[in-house]
């Protein structure tokens, strides 16, 4: 069986021959066909040919023109074959290029309106095509829009690439599309495959939709490719956008559709914009300007009252975006107050990685310690003469890693006291649905889980061992299986006597870090501490010797005086480092 075929439409004697073949051999797999001077007789030829008795499964159009004649090919082909697979359509870029439909002082042709009418019922109406690519760079701006909007309502569809490869059309769509103010409508929150608008990125995703696109578009008059367009995805889909642009691409109204995206997606998990500087061949061309377009310049970023705010995002990386100061201190007070952001890292250039640390500093210093307990690893580069001041962040993020290591060891099963008090120092106040993402991240990692929501049954499992009276004593390790009293002489209520009710209004003002611990090894501070408490380290067990009722709760309540802060500075002891230049990596126990 032949598998692949292709030819050029150059000539009726090779499109008849053409024609004969595909007529007679019916199980092609894939078809590559590229135009000529023949080529009206060509897609005539096609779809006679490409009809329902027709088994390939592949058809390519490569560098075709984008006018009425070639695109009513294209749904008959689309509307006729029940076999395809798979339909790629690419453009022609030359100097002369309108954008169909054309418009003029009289508006749009009724023909080009019925050719679209066309293309889009076509489109809706074929059942049996698992991915599409086409090349907007030919269309209108509205032409564009209904496009996209019959795409993002068909069912069958896995794969959608979308590509604008021309430097120009790529800002010009950008724009006009900011301008008619149709940004919000292009990112509605129930789209079942695709939605958005054009931008330049990479794009991956963990769900069965994946989103590609073609590695780079280019400039007229250069040959260095520069990044590739693609369409930004639906709320509900993707979880892993990778921004990948050139230098200039915040100025084109990127940054409004990145600050809705993000201020409205309730699935997007990791984020990572990488802007790097244009080639040197490309720059000898003169640099492209917004006024070149007559666009007003933006901003490089702008959306940081969104990273406050949204309650998906768990990494942040971002590397050479050129922020000013009121940008850094902006970014920090995000990465400060965010509820999610477990990781962050931020590279080129190293004046702005100075600047951002030293906002991290100012944000972090008054209470920081107190209000995030989410941030366990900050990357960046640094030099310790033009930031004196990093070990505060640095003592936040070890404390932070601390806490979720320790709390991720009880929630695997080891009972010691220690790890069950930095889970419940990181779960006060928070409920099943929010969860620390950092406490989650290391649960997954330490217990090689894939699956966040498995590692949150597992820290529900854990606080109800926790709060029972009975995990409660055996863990903090003042009996060794269960709470058992001797009978008062006197009658009075015993602590095993409590009620669960009763019991749990107890435990709410408990820690485990109240009962101190018998330690064989002791440190420096743990030393010094008991020292200054006068407190013996050593607890009674109530199963090897009667205690009494005032007794034990003297001993649960013996390291009441010890304040939670001085705790957390025992768990996060600075990291020694070397000179030179400075790098947060992830601080281990």
């Amino acid at each position: 069986m032949l598998r692949n075929f292709g030819f050029g439409a150059e000539q009726a004697e090779r499109i008849a021959a053409a024609e004969d073949f595909l007529l007679d051999s019916a199980k092609i797999d894939a078809l590559v066909v590229r135009p000529g001077r023949g080529t009206t007789l060509a897609l005539q030829m096609l779809s006679r040919t490409m009809g329902p008795s027709t088994k390939c499964r592949k058809f390519t159009m490569s560098a075709w023109t984008v006018n009425e004649q070639s695109l009513r090919a294209i749904a008959a082909i689309i509307a006729g074959n029940s076999t395809l697979k798979q339909f790629h359509f690419t453009f022609t870029h030359t100097a002369g290029d309108r954008r169909f439909p054309p418009m003029s002082e009289e508006g749009e042709d009724p023909r080009d309106r019925t050719t679209i009418r066309a293309l889009l019922t076509a489109l809706r109406r074929n059942t049996s095509l698992r991915q599409l690519s086409l090349d907007l760079s030919g269309f209108n701006s509205t032409c564009c829009l209904e496009i996209m909007d019959t795409l993002a309502r068909h069912t069958s569809l896995e794969v959608v690439i979308i590509q604008p490869q021309r430097y120009t059309n790529v800002y010009r769509l950008c724009y006009e599309l900011h301008m008619s103010g149709s940004l919000a409508g292009l990112l509605p929150q129930d789209r079942p495959n695709i939605g958005g608008t054009a931008l330049p990125t990479n794009l991956f995703s963990d769900h069965k939709v994946r989103f590609n696109c073609s590695p780079h578009f280019w400039q007229e008059g250069t040959s260095q490719p520069l990044e590739g367009v693609f369409v930004l995805p639906s709320f509900s889909l993707i979880k892993i956008l990778c921004l990948n642009v050139s230098e200039n691409i915040f100025k084109f109204h990127v940054n409004d559709l990145l600050t809705l995206y993000i201020g409205s997606t309730t699935t997007l998990a990791v984020l990572s914009i990488d802007i790097h500087e244009n080639a040197p061949e490309v720059r000898a061309m003169g640099q492209v300007t917004p006024e070149m377009y007559g666009m007003p310049a933006g901003p490089q970023f702008s959306f940081a009252k969104e990273l406050a705010t949204n309650v998906s995002l768990h990494k942040l990386m971002l590397s050479g975006m050129t922020l000013g100061d009121a940008d850094c201190f902006a970014l920090a007070h995000s990465i400060r107050t965010s509820p999610r952001i477990h990781e962050f890292s931020f590279g080129r250039p190293l004046r702005c990685c100075h600047r951002v640390t030293e906002a991290l500093v100012e944000a972090m210093a008054p209470g920081f310690p107190n209000e995030n307990r989410t941030l366990i690893e900050f990357h960046t580069d640094v030099c310790i003469e033009a930031v004196p001041a990093w070990c505060v962040v640095q003592n936040a993020v070890h404390r932070n890693w601390t806490l979720a290591t320790l709390a991720a060891r009880f929630v695997l099963g080891e009972d010691d006291a220690r790890c069950a008090d930095a889970l419940q120092r990181l779960t006060d106040g928070t409920t099943k649905a929010d969860r620390n993402p950092a406490l989650v991240a290391r649960i997954c990692q330490l217990g090689l889980l894939e699956e966040d929501h498995v590692a949150c049954s597992a820290i529900e499992k854990r606080l109800k061992v926790l709060d029972s009276m009975n995990g409660f004593m055996r863990i903090v390790g003042v009996v060794r299986k269960r709470v058992e009293c001797h009978p008062h002489p006197e009658g009075r209520k015993q602590l095993a006597d409590l009620d669960k009710y009763a019991w749990l209004a107890l435990r709410r003002h408990l820690r485990p870090s109240y009962v101190r611990q018998p330690s064989t090894v002791a440190t420096c501070a743990d030393a010094e501490r008991t020292a200054d408490a006068g407190v013996d380290s050593d607890v009674a067990d109530a199963d090897d010797e009667a205690t009494s009722p005032d007794a034990e709760a003297a001993a649960l309540l013996a390291g009441a005086g010890v304040g939670a802060d001085d705790e957390e500075q025992r768990l996060c002891s600075p990291k020694k480092t070397s000179k030179g230049s400075w790098r947060f990596r992830r601080l281990n126990t």
